[in-house]
């Protein structure tokens, strides 16, 4: 587990201090606003940011400001500046992060989602430096050897006033990290053209050259998540393992989307493995601060005392600091745009789509990326040996909750559709993929999903369905399959890891296609995205070996020129529902707008619990018939 220990004092020297502000997966909200809903965001956005980071350098210590990735992808005007709508303009989150002064970044996975080209010309607007170490463009025997797609790392020399005014040159080495799965997740766009290193054993081969340099203190902006300290070179979640390495004074993590120190933690001298770190949420939802009190020991100067800390944009009662009035002005121009291009017409739906009622069964919202994919994908494959077996299309809620808040679910109202509701159905700049998987992997696909859900046992009442944080992204629908899900099973998979868990469990009951039971030597093709094929999730048999086609149209381009074409229609013949336990029931946290949709909450038999304190509204879901959507549905069909 990962090592938190508490650092000795060190008093006595003359010291400088330095205070590094640490910012990561901005995923584009440069202002506090929902572009999907036309609602501010109270708790996020680098126009509150900004507010914190002109507070933190208000006190007059000497401040060093980063951006740990996962930047300009996230929100329509991420998208808007992505597709070359802002013409040869800066782009207007790179503008606002130079306006703020940062003085280096790393870019995040998600930074290249959008191809190479694009990610350098974003580097080049940058008035600071990006770096990154284990992304290559030719590999050597050692990571000192490899030629990098950024620089690795960089030396930043700034002036400080020790505490009688003298005035020291002191030299901060800088490097960075991403994850090295973005060569799955984006293999498409990034296959020979760059191939990654380990997280820990990129930086560790550099920092020998950084303190060459003339380093006195080593910061790395680790786009990775605290994790566990495994020896896995190809580790995601390696923050921790990086905080083992002599040598590095400082990390900034990021890409889990958690927060650290975690709240209620004390702020003071907290360290991971003797290293001080912070992770700063998402969204521009907290500023990472690091104190570092720096003493000379005659040969070099030393950390000799720190403090980490997170501000929040929004105070313990929720209430947002102000938006900095700069970055609001310079970014107006961007943001109106972004608005302009969200409203182009689409089509039409005839059906509220929405993802408030996802985890207990499928919806319209679903069946209209599903219906996309499968008929973008039928052409893809119309004239290959694949055209004649069985096709079915994987979906998942991306917009369902969990560490993004009660408020974060599609809500597409019935009417005229715009691009702004294709970006609230489908979040990501996902592309096509087919996988080409047996029985087998098709039952272990479903187990996998449905791993999400706790077990619940015959006669246990109000039972958490979800495990709090457990992303709807990672909870699969096949729609194409019958089958149902039963919750008294043990899981198979591990819910976060994605790991084998228990061989003998088995949870997905009487699977179908075509009206016939699925056996393990049939075969399917399956519409799913890159993200999925490659590796997202951990699904078993997905991966490179399992691709048998890939589009370069992102979906959401797919799923706009599909619904230009037919509208959305009411769900048809819902893929799953849950088996029966008796006795049982389980408790669904969702949005309280789902209490606008009356007739789903009626025909779900969903009673209702009220709100929790974190604004989530509670709903007790009865098990005892086999409840959700689809059970529901079946037995109307069943009764004609």
């Amino acid at each position: 587990m990962t090592q938190i220990d508490l650092p000795p004092g060190n008093a006595g020297r003359p010291r400088l201090g330095l205070r590094l502000l640490g910012i990561s997966d901005l995923h584009a909200h440069l202002r506090a606003h929902d572009y999907d809903t036309g609602r501010s965001l109270p708790a996020a956005g680098l126009t509150r940011v900004a507010t914190l980071v002109r507070e933190a350098r208000a006190d007059g210590r000497a401040c060093l400001l980063f951006d740990n990735g996962d930047t300009l992808q996230g929100t329509a005007l991420g998208d808007w500046a992505a597709v070359g709508e802002g013409g040869d303009a800066p782009h207007p989150v790179i503008d606002a992060l130079n306006r703020l002064g940062v003085d280096a970044a790393t870019p995040g996975n998600h930074d290249f989602n959008f191809g190479l080209p694009f990610l350098q010309r974003a580097a080049g607007q940058a008035a600071y430096p990006l770096v990154c170490a284990n992304v290559l463009t030719r590999r050597g025997t050692s990571p000192a050897e490899d030629e990098t797609l950024l620089p690795p790392w960089t030396i930043l020399e700034r002036d400080i006033a020790d505490g009688s005014g003298r005035m020291h040159r002191l030299k901060i080495g800088v490097t960075g990290v991403v994850p090295p799965q973005i060569m799955d997740w984006d293999r498409r766009i990034l296959h020979g053209r760059v191939s990654l290193r380990g997280i820990r054993e990129a930086v560790e081969g550099h920092l020998p050259a950084i303190r060459r340099a003339g380093a006195d203190i080593v910061v790395v902006l680790s786009h990775s998540g605290l994790g566990e300290n495994s020896e896995d070179p190809r580790q995601e979640q390696a923050a921790a393992a990086l905080a083992r390495l002599d040598g590095i004074d400082a990390i900034i993590a990021g890409h889990s989307h958690c927060l650290f120190p975690p709240p209620g933690q004390p702020a003071g001298g907290v360290r991971v493995h003797g290293t001080p770190l912070v992770q700063p949420g998402f969204w521009g939802s907290h500023l990472g601060v690091i104190d570092l009190d720096l003493e000379h020991d005659g040969a070099r100067w030393q950390v000799a005392g720190t403090e980490t800390r997170l501000m929040s944009v929004a105070d313990a009662s929720g209430a947002p600091v102000p938006e900095d009035p700069e970055i609001v002005a310079a970014s107006e121009a961007a943001h109106a745009a972004a608005m302009a291009w969200l409203d182009r017409p689409v089509g039409q739906s005839p059906v509220r789509l929405h993802s408030f009622f996802s985890l207990i069964g499928p919806d319209a919202a679903q069946q209209a990326v599903a219906e996309a994919q499968a008929a973008a994908l039928a052409e893809l494959i119309r004239d290959t040996g694949h055209a004649g077996l069985p096709l079915l299309s994987a979906v998942s809620p991306f917009k369902c909750g969990g560490k993004a808040g009660p408020h974060f679910y599609t809500d597409v109202p019935a009417g005229p559709l715009s691009l702004r509701h294709v970006t609230d159905l489908y979040l990501y700049p996902n592309s096509l993929s087919a996988a080409l998987v047996t029985g087998a992997m098709l039952r272990d696909w479903l187990e996998r999903a449905a791993s999400i859900f706790a077990a619940i046992a015959p006669g246990e009442r109000r039972r958490t369905l979800v495990a709090e944080g457990q992303p709807g992204y990672e909870f699969d629908t096949l729609f194409g399959a019958s089958y149902q899900i039963d919750l008294s099973a043990p899981a198979r998979y591990d819910p976060a890891t994605g790991a084998l868990a228990d061989p003998g469990a088995s949870r997905v009951r009487d699977l179908r296609a075509a009206g016939r039971p699925v056996a393990d030597a049939d075969r399917f093709v399956v519409a799913t995205n890159n993200y999925r094929t490659g590796g997202g999730g951990n699904y078993p048999g997905l991966g490179p070996g399992a691709v048998i086609a890939e589009a370069s149209t992102p979906v959401r381009e797919i799923l706009a020129r599909h619904l230009a074409a037919a509208p959305a229609r009411p769900l048809a013949d819902p893929p799953w529902s849950f088996a029966p336990v008796p006795g049982a029931s389980a408790v669904l946290a969702t949005s309280p707008r789902a209490r606008g949709a009356p007739e789903e909450l009626a025909r779900a038999g969903l009673a209702d619990l009220g709100d929790r304190e974190d604004g989530f509204a509670l709903f007790e879901l009865d098990l005892g018939r086999g409840t959700g959507f689809s059970g529901r549905l079946m037995e109307k069909q069943s009764a004609r």
